[in-house]
């Protein structure tokens, strides 16, 4: 459904996310760039590219939790 999504999703996967250990205060793991959106033709279709990734984060996030 998303056309666009093989072009990033490699960036998106090896950028990775932030997550701290609360119990020991250490870094778990770290986030190593940010995706950016650039207005695309309209503003609906760039809050869906934003939405899209945000979905993305939670799920990888979701996933890294165990």
């Amino acid at each position: 459904p998303f056309s666009w999504w093989p072009q990033v999703s490699s960036d998106f996967t090896a950028q990775g996310f932030f997550r701290l250990n609360t119990a020991s205060r250490e870094v778990a793991r770290q986030q190593s760039g940010v995706m950016r959106v650039n207005c695309i033709d309209c503003l609906d279709r760039t809050n869906v590219v934003q939405g899209v990734l945000a979905r993305k984060v939670g799920a990888s996030k979701g996933q890294g939790l165990g």
